[in-house]
């Protein structure tokens, strides 16, 4: 066999798909899904979050057949279970610690004036009632437990993009960390 000719093993497989430009620009979507979010807190900008992550996850499972046998088909995985563990295990996990935490603090005396007051028991009078007195406390609550998560979120895109830029394999994409 001649050189030219000869099995390259040693080398990672790039002709099933354009690997790393790919990887990195999914690295890059699942990051900014969930720092664009953090960083600017309002509804349009949580909505456009949740719209790149879609188009990331979509990506993701878009690509994995074709990085089947590189190395970054162990990237494609890591990217795929960070999404179903984050929105699957972790984020649930911490929305009801964050819940459990505010039912346990917050002081039902302002409910109890106002229906002694006779304003109706709606829902959006309760939450009016509960958002006047307990705001910056459910506010400062969702900062800390979707800081928490989304720290997770980043620190794994990170550590995922670092072990690409090296053209290596995720040594444990089944890892939850």
């Amino acid at each position: 066999m001649t050189e030219d000719t000869a099995p390259q093993t040693d080398k990672p497989k790039t002709d099933k798909m354009n690997s790393p430009q790919t990887c990195t620009a999914l690295y890059a979507l699942f990051a900014l899904s969930m720092a664009l979010p953090v960083m600017f807190s309002s509804l349009p900008v949580m909505v456009l979050g949740f719209l790149v992550l879609t188009a990331a996850i979509i990506a993701a499972y878009a690509q994995r057949d074709a990085a089947r046998g590189t190395v970054y088909e162990s990237h494609i995985r890591w990217l795929i279970r960070t999404f179903w563990i984050g929105g699957g295990i972790y984020l649930p996990i911490v929305t009801i610690i964050g819940s459990i935490y505010l039912a346990t603090h917050i002081d039902t005396q302002a409910l109890i004036e106002a229906a002694q007051n006779g304003t109706e028991a709606t829902p959006a009078n309760v939450a009016n009632i509960i958002a006047q007195h307990y705001g910056k406390m459910i506010v400062n609550t969702t900062r800390i437990t979707g800081g928490i998560f989304t720290l997770w979120w980043v620190v794994r895109c990170l550590s995922g993009y670092l072990v690409l830029r090296r053209n290596k394999a995720i040594a444990n994409p089944g890892s939850w960390i």
